[in-house]
């Protein structure tokens, strides 16, 4: 096709037609390339996030804060026990005690993922989530004088550019794992969060929400899943024993899952495969329990050994066998008869899938008297059609 040249009663287009395609023309040279306030806010996380040193990701977020007139910058990050945010250490943020995630304004913004601003005697208090991939890292606060249109799209903007900082810088440093640890924390603890994928994910068609119980202690209980196109594939591992032994157990059979679903075989070849790993590794001492599912994300057909499809809106809760077996002593265990009960008043909440998983642990936990002497995780998955 030939261009056309525009006619003299019409402004000159922008664009032309040629066989390759359409490409911008001469008129487009002049468009205005100058940076705006916010571009250069912006531009000073992303034009330094590449060699950013762990440490000074707090820094940077205080100084680009403070160019937008903000006073008393925090970033805080939810702990390992999913009970507290915890201030990150920094020069020009605000330190202070943690702050109970059920109990304050900050935690407020985290459990419901969404901004939150407070007016006061000396400003507006600003929260916003720290989201990466539907994963909440922790929150972000700042207070300004005033918050318009601007403001909240650019302190979006920002708080979302230190989630993926946080994400991404998070293997490199030792840092974030202090600031979130608020216990001392076993040995086969340590392996078994490093196994672990994002606790959270949260997608158009699909929502995950994970937690490990007991955080600081857990040993051979452990759970997994990645969304592999429109196909979400899940597993729940329950590693026979405690201590170290059987944290063991659990890192093979979640290496060898992994490595069996990325090599694209179906379910029942995956259990057989993650079998003989085991037990060429410790032999027939050493067992562990395990439930695999693939959800197809488009239609809700859900495949384990059995199949079934769920509506849209279904939630779909995994967990291991210490989530209703635990009991007080001299008491009857927990049963699966209360943790139903408890399922069902959470979900009367219409909480997201982030509050609920996590309300639920909490009180599974304080309902066995606050004991947890065997690993309880539990996954939880929402399709949403």
């Amino acid at each position: 096709m030939t261009p056309t040249e525009p006619s003299s009663s019409r402004p000159a287009s922008r664009v032309e037609r040629t066989t390759a395609g359409v490409r911008p023309t001469a008129g487009w040279r002049g468009a205005d390339r100058s940076e705006s306030f916010g571009e250069a806010l912006l531009g000073e996380i992303l034009d330094r996030a590449h060699d950013l040193p762990p440490d000074r990701i707090g820094p940077l977020v205080a100084d680009v804060l403070g160019r937008l007139g903000g006073r008393r910058p925090q970033v805080l990050l939810q702990d390992y026990g999913q009970l507290l945010l915890a201030p990150l250490p920094g020069e020009g943020l605000m330190g202070g005690e943690p702050q109970p995630i059920d109990d304050s304004e900050a935690g407020r913004c985290f459990l419901d993922a969404q901004s939150l601003e407070l007016a006061g005697n000396d400003g507006v208090r600003v929260h916003l989530p720290l989201l990466d991939g539907g994963d909440q890292v922790g929150v972000m606060s700042v207070t300004l004088d005033s918050v318009d249109g601007h403001d909240r799209r650019l302190l979006h903007r920002i708080a979302g550019l230190a989630a993926d900082l946080l994400v991404t810088k998070h293997g490199y440093s030792d840092l974030f794992f202090g600031v979130r640890r608020r216990a001392p924390m076993s040995v086969a603890a340590e392996i078994q969060w490093a196994l672990l994928p994002p606790l959270a994910m949260i997608m158009p068609r699909i929502a995950v929400a994970g937690i490990l119980e007991p955080a600081y202690d857990v040993a051979g209980d452990s759970f997994d899943y990645a969304l592999n196109g429109d196909v979400l594939h899940l597993a729940m591992i329950d590693a026979m024993g405690h201590g170290l032994d059987v944290a063991t157990t659990a890192t093979v059979a979640i290496g060898a899952c992994r490595h069996a679903r990325r090599a694209g075989i179906g379910l029942p070849e995956i259990y057989s495969f993650i079998d003989r790993a085991v037990a060429e590794q410790f032999g027939p001492e050493h067992f562990a329990t395990a439930q695999m599912m693939r959800l197809d994300t488009t239609t809700g057909h859900l495949r384990w050994m059995n199949e079934m499809r769920l509506e849209r809106g279904d939630r779909l809760l995994c967990f291991t066998d210490g989530l209703v077996g635990e009991h007080e002593t001299g008491e009857e265990q927990f049963g699966e008869g209360q943790l139903i009960e408890w399922v069902n008043q959470m979900e009367r909440t219409g909480r997201g899938i982030r509050a609920v998983a996590r309300s639920l642990s909490h009180t599974l936990k304080r309902a066995r008297g606050g004991h947890t002497t065997d690993d309880a995780p539990l996954l939880l998955v929402e399709w949403r059609g």
